[in-house]
């Protein structure tokens, strides 16, 4: 895949979303290891602390002290983020691999939906530590 790397390419700015069916000219694809486990890593990072941050919200809604709410939701904001880092991490380097021995194009929106997937699946994997009495 490093062959098919244009001449004058440079790395799309985060989060430069494409539509990955657009015109080959048009799309914004990320050629380099580095910047596709950078976009995931972004992009889980956010995702997670937005789904943290939600749930935590839903979550100690029923809690009697009120005041300590924001401090929980900031604390688990950043746990959210900080396993968004490690399950980027990974997971950008298992897909950077499979595209690349595939030799499939990464395009920027790729990113964005691995990052889908991983909340999706971390928010599942966590369901069990959620307070079913505040749903």
């Amino acid at each position: 895949m490093e062959s098919n790397i244009p001449e004058n390419y440079t790395t799309p700015s985060w989060p430069s979303l494409a539509i990955p069916y657009d015109n080959f000219e048009n799309r914004k694809v990320l050629y380099y290891k580095t910047d596709v486990i950078n976009f995931i890593i972004l992009w889980s990072m956010y995702i997670n602390s937005g789904i943290c941050a939600l749930s935590s919200l839903f979550t100690f809604i029923s809690i009697k002290k009120k005041r300590y709410i924001p401090i929980i939701v900031v604390m688990y904001a950043f746990y959210g983020g900080l396993t968004g880092i490690i399950n980027g991490y990974l997971c950008g380097y298992a897909f950077w691999y499979v595209y690349n021995t595939l030799e499939f194009t990464v395009v920027t929106a790729h990113p964005l939906f691995v990052g889908i997937i991983q909340g999706a699946i971390f928010r599942i994997l966590e369901f069990p530590n959620i307070r079913m009495n505040s749903l």
